[in-house]
């Protein structure tokens, strides 16, 4: 039975996309658009009304004081995230210096690897700092309402109910991606972009998309390399048709030749490759970090470190559901799940000590699996969906609360 269902889903019964197609997508674009505007809209007063208070600009990295800096009353002494340093760089997104525009940047190579939002804001902002919040807003905005379009499209080409779609965008780390000013939203929405060209043999669109997905994120080469593993090990079926999640040479070889020639000139950048000596802690052998932090949060167990520990046993629980559905999905799909996990596995122990952390770094690895597991069943269960659902509301009620403490720090 099994091999049966494997091989229905290997080859599925494909309907082409077109405007025809559009209505349902649109409808579900435009919900997930009204729930991350309402969502942005109820955070925006705990930072005064202004963008700049999402960012997460830290006392120890960011030197609001040396020049005349418009997010200088945002500067908290809170340990600061990542989108003050995509902040920085959407200013000066070439620069070979640490400092940019007040911001220390904390691993300037990791920082520099993933220059797709940056650049994309430096692109039409034109470095102003002022322009510079509501454009990064805009695209990642745009990302995540990118994610339910093109997951609705897929699903419907797929035979699944494009409201379905409504998930992709509501993944709960997104509650914190979309709303930081982070990268997550935009390499999802390559990536899903991707295989939606995938699929109708759009195979250079395909490439072109991956690229920028590797540009947005450098562990999206864990789907090229699954798309290598695919392209090398693919077989014909018994009709002689080819998987339609079957890539051409051009999926692999172009991102790989991308992020190569970007290694090249971050190393002539910086002197350095892949890693910096600030990141190399984030890594480490195979469930040490996450034992370490499970056995911490236990240790000091509090109503923050509860939460952390329920939002763990939930994203465990959810690879262990996964994991029983997988084998019946594309082979591209299940070598980039099977990556995707590895890499979970050898998450270091900061990661794991909080849910953003992890629900964000985990974002391909979970999307994916959702993927796949909508392609498998058809129609999740209704008790999946309400869980799902509930994971974003208790995400996005985090983040309120994070900047509720934040602001308090201010007053």
């Amino acid at each position: 039975m099994l091999k049966k269902q494997i091989r229905q889903n290997a080859d599925p019964a494909l309907t082409p996309f077109g405007i025809s197609k559009g209505s349902i997508p649109l409808g579900v674009t435009a919900v997930a658009v009204g729930i991350y505007l309402s969502f942005i809209a109820i955070l925006l007063p705990l930072t005064n009304n202004h963008l700049y208070g999402l960012y997460g600009f830290s006392q120890e990295l960011t030197h609001a004081g040396s020049r005349d800096t418009p997010w200088r009353e945002h500067v908290h002494p809170k340990p600061g995230y990542d989108g003050q340093f995509y902040f920085g760089l959407a200013l000066d997104p070439f620069t070979d210096k640490r400092e940019v525009f007040g911001i220390t940047l904390d691993a300037p190579l990791m920082r520099q690897q993933r220059i797709l939002l940056p650049f994309f804001t430096w692109l039409i902002a034109r470095g102003d700092p002022a322009m510079t919040p509501p454009v990064m807003m805009a695209i990642n905005l745009a990302a995540v309402a990118g994610c339910a379009f093109v997951g609705s499209l897929l699903l419907s080409g797929l035979g699944v109910s494009p409201w379905y779609g409504l998930l992709f965008a509501l993944y709960p780390g997104f509650a914190t991606s979309a709303g930081r000013f982070l990268t997550e939203p935009l390499t999802l929405f390559m990536i899903l972009s991707s295989l939606l060209m995938l699929v109708h043999r759009k195979h250079l669109a395909a490439s072109i998309l991956l690229s920028l997905a590797v540009f947005s994120r450098e562990t999206a080469t864990l789907v090229v390399a699954a798309g290598f593993f695919t392209w090398l090990t693919k077989k014909p079926l018994r009709n002689g048709a080819d998987d339609y999640f079957s890539p051409h040479v051009s999926f692999w070889l172009y991102p790989t030749l991308a992020f190569l020639l970007w290694q090249i000139w971050l190393y002539c950048n910086w002197s350095s490759l892949l890693f910096d000596n600030a990141t190399s802690p984030n890594l480490g052998p195979p469930f040490v970090g996450f034992f370490r932090a499970i056995c911490e949060n236990i240790t000091k167990l509090n109503p923050e470190t509860a939460f952390y520990l329920v939002m763990t046993s939930a994203v465990v629980a959810y690879q262990v559901f996964i994991s029983r559905t997988i084998l019946g999905a594309p082979l591209l799909l299940r070598v980039s799940w099977i990556c995707y996990l590895l890499l979970a596995a050898c998450i270091g122990i900061a990661q794991w000590r909080d849910s953003p952390g992890f629900l964000r770094i985990l974002a391909e690895l979970n999307v994916l699996g959702l993927f796949a597991y909508l392609i498998v069943k058809k129609r999740p269960g209704r008790l999946f969906v309400s869980l799902w659902l509930a994971a974003w509301l208790l995400t996005a009620g985090a983040e309120w609360y994070h900047l509720y403490l934040i602001q308090k720090t201010l007053l």
